[in-house]
């Protein structure tokens, strides 16, 4: 669970006043978006709830009564939960489901001794000690958008690092408990950074090469589970959503493969959420949180979106360490590593076609969110952000002038079909005369696999 920044929660903004102005120190809290808090009425013990106004939506924030690093508000509110120990839902009547918060999974055990924080992914990490000196993680998310959380720890996914168990709040993670492990493990993207300063190009390499693979792997699964068409309509509108939202002066639509399909997705991937453990390297599947929030889906994505996220953390790590000689090749050991173990319809020409969508698209909704995420915290966009996204009518005009010989194209083959017809038709003999035809059928093939080769390529 690796984030850059250790998120706290001051005395300050506990209770049922906080405010803007005391919110805004907060890691977690989008001070850049934020325009009003106001208190909301909602069932939900040990915490108080509030409708938090930003620049382009309402969300639903949950706050603690009490200091969160008092062992006593812990012991009570878990006091409160229907199951400490099993597997999900269990114990829980069918009423008891329905209720706005409900406890899930498995809970820690015993009373808690003491609670320190630790570094956490979009929330609040606290880690906490029960009397005979066992260890559980815990995310407090105050922001989250739809459960993912909770979602993708049902699935039980094979190579995934999931949430143990937790407490929902109206359908969002509002708690998510960790096993103490994962703290243990190591983290790709500090391996890969000081691989890099190291000078040993080779080894992060490698290192990226299995996370690829491992995203693959949990693609392969999560396709096998859930597999729509595309949702072209949706996925276009969220593009437009967030080109107006940041005010960026880009507009791209793009009409999608048939062999691009829909699914569940990480949602939040990059080499920082990728673990190393006894050399297995791992996926942490952790909440959408704040992220997720500020940005909702209503739908799901394709696979390819997970892959073009992996290529924006791969930008920013380049950017940090000032390689940006290597970030070509970076982002071809991730894209080989995940064609080696995703679906071959995954992969296919028709799906990795960038005229039609492909990884591409993706990348560009990608930094189209990071704008939006640095101007919901306030933050200077990186220059790499800023950079990809000015590069984006290089791109599409690129792209419109290998248009041009997909319809030289198919007037070829309309040219090569007409003289079939009318030699079947009996309209003139084989000879010489079909040879215009059976030229224009070769340079109609000729001028399609020319235009595929101008595409951008998927990494």
């Amino acid at each position: 669970m690796a984030t850059s920044e250790t998120p706290t929660l001051t005395t300050e903004t506990t209770g049922t006043e906080p405010t803007l102005e005391s919110l805004a120190a907060e890691p977690w809290f989008p001070a850049g978006a934020a325009r009003s808090l106001v208190p909301a009425e909602a069932s939900l013990t040990a915490f108080n709830a509030f409708t938090l106004h930003i620049e382009w939506d309402s969300l639903s924030l949950a706050l603690p009564l009490h200091d969160p690093f008092e062992v006593d508000w812990w012991n009570d509110l878990l006091a409160t939960s229907v199951v400490r120990t099993g597997d999900v839902n269990a114990g829980l009547t069918s009423s008891q489901k329905d209720e706005p918060s409900v406890w899930w999974g498995s809970l820690p055990i015993g009373d808690l001794s003491a609670v320190s924080s630790f570094s956490s992914h979009s929330g609040m990490g606290f880690r906490l000690t029960d009397s005979e000196g066992e260890v559980t993680l815990c995310q407090l998310l105050p922001l989250d958008a739809a459960g993912h959380g909770r979602r993708m720890a049902e699935l039980e996914l094979q190579g995934v690092l999931t949430a143990c168990g937790g407490l929902q709040w109206e359908g969002r993670d509002l708690l998510l408990f960790w096993d103490a492990e994962v703290e243990q493990d190591e983290i790709l993207s500090e391996l890969v950074e000081k691989l890099l300063i190291a000078g040993d190009a080779e080894g992060a390499l490698g290192l990226v090469t299995q996370a690829g693979r491992a995203l693959g792997r949990l693609h392969t699964q999560q396709l096998a589970l859930r597999s729509l068409p595309n949702d072209e309509r949706r996925w276009n509108e969220r593009l437009k959503w967030l080109e107006t939202t940041t005010r960026s002066e880009t507009l791209w639509r793009v009409p999608h493969s048939k062999d691009t399909r829909a699914t569940l997705t990480h949602q939040n991937f990059g080499l920082e959420v990728v673990h190393l453990r006894a050399g297995e390297a791992l996926l942490a599947c952790h909440s959408g949180g704040v992220y997720n929030a500020l940005a909702p889906a209503d739908c799901d994505f394709p696979v390819h979106r997970d892959l073009a996220a992996g290529y924006r953390s791969i930008a920013s790590l380049c950017a940090r360490v000032g390689a940006g000689g290597i970030e070509a090749d970076l982002r071809l050991a991730l894209f080989e590593g995940w064609k080696e173990t995703v679906p071959a319809q995954t992969t296919s020409s028709q799906a990795l076609d960038s005229h039609r969508g492909g990884v591409l698209i993706w990348e560009y909704e990608q930094a189209l969110e990071q704008r939006l995420l640095h101007q919901a915290f306030a933050k200077d966009e990186p220059r790499e952000v800023t950079d990809w996204l000015e590069r984006v009518s290089g791109i599409q005009s690129s792209m419109f002038r290998a248009r041009t010989l997909s319809a030289l194209s198919l007037v070829c083959w309309a040219i090569a079909l007409w003289g079939l017809v009318a030699w079947v038709r009996g309209g003139f003999e084989v000879g010489l005369t079909i040879l215009p035809f059976i030229l224009a059928a070769i340079f109609a093939e000729l001028l399609r696999r020319m235009y595929r080769a101008l595409a951008p390529a998927p990494h």
